[in-house]
């Protein structure tokens, strides 16, 4: 019989400057399983792994769309009946800062490992770039797995504030003489 495939999307969500990086870091946690790495322009790259299936991958970061969507997530999240409310306006304040997503699209079947292993580099990725990962049942998650929280009110967390890259930090000034003493 013929391999069943489906399709797996995760989406990572972050809040940094520096979106030049995502290709290496990602190349870098998927070096074991790939065969090729393929810059498709800017904004798109594919990974084709070493069971010949190929990974999609999206940025889009600092425009109008993303600044749309970001409102329009927690604004869809502000719905969830999480009883922590500190935990949930913080989550929702989260949502608001993102300023980039990366939308990755996979094939998975019924090989558990290979989905675990695969899933796992994602959350790998989402550690380096302080992204946090969106799941199509609509739960948000940080690279540690923990639930940040869930549309139907699920949480892993008793405490949670908002976080951004350090990118986020970087002034494109000069230095002056002041600086360099």
């Amino acid at each position: 019989p013929e391999k069943q495939w489906e399709k797996g999307i995760l989406t990572l969500y972050a809040c940094r400057k520096r979106v030049d990086v995502i290709p290496e870091v990602t190349r870098q946690m998927f070096a074991d399983v790939m065969s090729e790495f393929t810059v498709v322009d800017e904004n798109h790259f594919t990974i084709t792994l070493q069971d010949t299936t190929i990974m999609y991958f999206s940025i889009t970061a600092h425009s109008d769309e993303n600044y749309a969507q970001a409102k329009g997530m927690a604004n869809y999240f502000s719905q969830a009946p999480l009883a922590n409310q500190q935990v949930k306006e913080a989550a929702l304040t989260q949502m608001q800062l993102f300023n980039c997503i990366i939308g990755i699209q996979f094939l998975v079947d019924d090989n558990e490992e290979r989905t675990k292993r695969l899933i796992n580099s994602i959350y790998k990725i989402a550690q380096e770039l302080t992204a946090f990962i969106l799941h199509p049942t609509m739960a948000l998650y940080r690279p540690d797995g923990k639930l940040v929280i869930s549309i139907d009110g699920r949480s892993d967390l008793e405490e949670f504030y908002p976080q951004a890259n350090s990118s986020l930090l970087d002034k494109d000034i000069e230095e002056s003489p002041v600086d360099i003493e």
